[in-house]
């Protein structure tokens, strides 16, 4: 089940998600734009969401893990509140292909640091295997 998947930094599936999503919101304001474009929007949410709890749970102690869950959760569902009812007054502002414009900054920031985890997580994974090799010679 896609949403029990523990994600690893970079996910594949999560970049062509979010590509596919850019793309169709590019393609156009017809139905089949919104509803192939909502539908990605979806899916992408689910990997990002599921992420990005996993991650913010593996920083904290047991003791901490579920305050730290709690208010994320309400800082994501009070944001996403907020923006709801920004989103019909942007749309009105900017349009449809100059929203998704404006959001394209955002996304790179996301792949950027997406990328930058999956380095310090590759490198960390090496310092520690290096570090135990020599602790196991005699």
């Amino acid at each position: 089940m896609m949403a029990c998947e523990t994600p690893r930094s970079g996910n594949p599936e999560r970049k062509r998600t979010n590509t596919g999503h850019v793309l169709l919101t590019m393609s156009g304001t017809g139905f089949n734009s919104f509803v192939s474009a909502l539908i990605l929007l979806g899916v992408g949410w689910n990997f990002l969401y599921i992420g990005g709890t996993s991650l913010l749970t593996s920083t904290y102690t047991a003791a901490e893990k579920a305050t730290a869950q709690a208010i994320n959760d309400m800082t994501i569902f009070a944001v996403g509140l907020t923006c709801s009812f920004g989103a019909g007054w942007l749309l009105e502002v900017l349009g449809w292909q100059m929203l998704n414009i404006a959001l394209l900054p955002w996304l790179g920031l996301a792949g950027l640091s997406l990328m930058w985890l999956g380095v310090k997580r590759h490198v960390t994974k090496n310092v520690l295997g290096k570090r135990m090799a020599r602790q196991s010679m005699p």
